[in-house]
């Protein structure tokens, strides 16, 4: 986003503040983007709290920054200069809680958070209508100060689905690809328990895996998926990968038979939108936000509903020509969501707070 947002708004400055060891900065940044390195220390959580809270209020100051654009659902409760937020976490909100003490208390906390900050905002974005639906009506804050703006398609995932897919793929027998941190609202059982019937039942492509690719964030659950797995009878079909390089996931992305989204709780659904971008058929789960970005393009069941995946599995499977038409309609949906689109209304909304904010600190003289 920082290039296509400075690209955008090339009259303007901005000042990115930025964990230092952050291995996603371009280089060299665009010239009208300056880089503030931050050091956190451990543990991370609560030390990047109290820094936005009581020292990042006196670096706005001091680097003379008019307006604020928080994308990671806090701000800084006590700011003078407007701040533009992005509510975009929905597991403090609803879904299932964390299956860990402190990952409940970490939610709690960061709801509370939100909704002080969300209050305090100039404005506020989600990132998409059912979201800004269910959160936004929870925050007490005016309609007119909250906005949708959907994500774009990360570049790195155009460029690589754009290649051809020898290029990534190479000779890997073929799988079902999942991707998403190992966290209980994921509802990987349920995909797990759908493998497996699919696998059962006939119909599978001879030697088909499942592959999960995301961060193991919640050890409790990955004890009870691997009970699943035991359980399904596929212990010699599923990997779980941890988490796996962008080189890597693209070329995952390419050579999967289709991709399952099996949240239960999500406030956009970004590796639906990785998936349509590869040309992927998805089976995802039918829930407000991935309904809403994948639409015709994808085919749904119930949440938590293992023998109705199993069943879209294997209508996938038994159709060649089905799985192309989802092809052709997952790429043309996915070319609406581009990271241009979301820089232009992202600097819209700065541009209009701003004015706002210069209005009222110099009201027209009669």
């Amino acid at each position: 986003m920082v290039p296509a947002l400075s690209n955008a708004g090339a009259r303007h400055r901005f000042i990115l503040y930025h964990r230092e060891d952050a291995d996603w900065l371009e280089n060299p940044l665009p010239p009208n983007v300056q880089a503030r390195p931050v050091a956190f220390g451990r543990p991370r959580l609560p030390r990047r709290l109290l820094w936005e809270q009581l020292v990042l209020p006196r670096r706005l100051a001091s680097d003379g920054v008019h307006l604020l654009v928080a994308p990671a659902d806090v701000a800084p409760i006590f700011s003078r200069c407007p701040v533009v937020l992005a509510i975009r976490n929905a597991n403090p909100w609803w879904g299932p809680a964390s299956s860990t003490l402190l990952g409940r208390l970490r939610e709690r906390m960061l709801r509370r958070l939100s909704t002080l900050s969300a209050r305090r905002a100039a404005r506020v974005w989600f990132v998409s209508e059912d979201s800004m639906r269910r959160i936004g009506g929870r925050l007490g804050i005016p309609s007119e100060r909250m906005r949708v703006i959907p994500h774009g398609c990360p570049p790195w995932i155009a460029r690589a689905a754009s290649l051809p897919a020898p290029a990534l793929v190479g000779n890997r027998p073929p799988h079902i690809l999942s991707v998403g941190a190992v966290r209980v609202h994921k509802d990987y059982e349920a995909m797990i328990e759908a493998f497996g019937r699919f696998v059962r039942h006939g119909g599978a492509p001879d030697g088909i895996r499942l592959l999960i690719a995301g961060h193991l964030q919640e050890p409790s659950y990955q004890r009870r998926l691997e009970g699943a797995v035991a359980r399904a009878g596929v212990s010699d079909r599923v990997n779980l990968l941890g988490g796996v390089p962008v080189s890597e996931l693209a070329g995952l992305y390419h050579s999967a038979f289709c991709v399952v989204v099996a949240s239960r709780v999500e406030t956009f659904g970004y590796p639906l939108l990785e998936a349509m971008a590869f040309g992927k058929p998805v089976v995802a789960t039918d829930i407000g936000p991935l309904r809403e970005l994948g639409g015709d393009a994808a085919l749904w069941y119930p949440e938590g509903d293992g023998p109705r995946l199993a069943a879209q599995l294997e209508a996938l499977a038994a159709s060649p020509s089905r799985r192309l038409e989802l092809s052709r309609r997952a790429r043309e949906r996915a070319a609406d969501y581009t990271v241009e689109k979301a820089a232009g209304r992202i600097l819209a909304l700065i541009e209009e707070c701003a004015y706002d904010s210069m209005r009222r600190s110099d009201p027209p003289r009669t």
